[in-house]
């Protein structure tokens, strides 16, 4: 029997684990409630049957022990949010898989559990089994071929750091040339508000989070801009890609090998401890982020061509394609006896 820890806000974990439960139909699913954030409403009841357990807050040990009894594998995206889950697994003999980030692995809560990753990102640092990508719901999305730039859309999402680099966008659109709209969701830097001197041929839209399931809340623009900073995994990369959109990000892995990305080279790194260790931190200069702009808003032939190489590339990562790979994974149980 197979089990899945699901997260039931609306922000990316949740979403993630949302769309493997809804594809991999677990046996028991942990539902696990932190209540409402700043990116969307908690969503309580967004499985129910008698096979979903929820839980308010971090579960127990009893919690624990009450969802693993008579499973075989558990599997979970980032963390099973009980410091000692994978051990009370362990001597109930279930098998443990996390879909892992390096940069939020920790390496004492997740001892003995199974690792995979689903990016290449500094995955050297992290003892694991293999890449896994996380797949796209490709049934979420209608993909629409964008043939100019005009309207870009930003996520400000609220990660460690400014990882989508917020801050560094709104520098950069003071030295934007072209006619655009610009559309930024979420919460703005500090450090931003009140410093912009955005030029009078930018139009800028600042909306917050919305209610809305995740694959109705992007707006109808036709470009990413996403400077990211760090880090492998980019959800708003991928579900945009689904859509159609092309990406202005940095040259840094793993989208500097994503087909739909025009790519703005690194000016620099810092280091910044996180979780799972010290990581480098890229900057990226606003001026040659605004030059990637309005090259691309005055190219709709390149426009075109990154947009329909966005939807091949999500095409590839469809649950219908990556669906028997993690069939594989949870099929692959080391036979642990029970600890009596």
């Amino acid at each position: 029997m197979i089990g899945a820890i699901l997260r039931v806000d609306q922000g990316g974990l949740g979403n993630q684990s949302s769309e493997f439960v809804r594809h991999m139909k677990p046996d028991r699913i942990l539902a696990i409630d932190f209540g409402s954030s700043g990116r969307g409403k908690s969503d309580p009841h967004r499985f129910k049957g008698d096979h979903v357990m929820h839980v308010l807050g971090t579960p127990g040990p009893d919690d624990c022990r009450r969802f693993l009894d008579g499973l075989d594998v558990v599997f979970t995206c980032e963390a099973f949010y009980q410091p000692i889950f994978v051990k009370i697994a362990d001597v109930m003999g279930v098998s443990c898989i996390v879909q892992s980030n390096p940069e939020m692995h920790d390496p004492v809560d997740l001892a003995g559990a199974r690792v995979v990753l689903p990016t290449e990102w500094e995955s050297e640092r992290v003892p694991h089994e293999r890449i896994l990508p996380v797949p796209i719901a490709l049934d979420r999305f209608t993909p629409r071929l964008r043939k100019q730039a005009k309207v870009f859309y930003h996520v400000a999402a609220p990660a460690m750091l400014d990882r989508n680099g917020t801050a560094i966008l709104l520098a950069a659109l003071r030295h934007v040339t072209a006619e655009i709209t610009v559309i930024i969701r979420g919460s703005l830097p500090r450090d931003a508000r009140g410093a912009r001197m955005i030029p009078p041929n930018v139009t800028l839209h600042e909306i917050p989070w919305t209610e809305e399931p995740y694959w109705r809340a992007y707006p109808d623009a036709d470009v990413l801009l996403l400077p990211r900073r760090y880090g492998g995994l980019c959800l708003p990369m991928q579900e945009t890609a689904a859509l159609g959109m092309p990406v202005i990000t940095t040259d840094l892995c793993p989208q500097c090998a994503y087909p739909q990305a025009e790519l703005v080279p690194v000016s620099g790194f810092e280091w910044h401890p996180m979780k799972g260790g010290d990581f480098p931190v890229a900057n990226v200069h606003p001026r040659n982020y605004a030059a990637a702009i309005d090259r691309l808003a005055g190219d709709p032939e390149r426009v075109k061509d990154l947009s329909d190489a966005a939807v091949m590339w999500a095409r590839r990562l469809g649950w219908h394609r990556l669906g028997s790979s993690y069939q594989e994974v949870l099929a692959a149980i080391p036979a642990t006896p029970v600890r009596q």
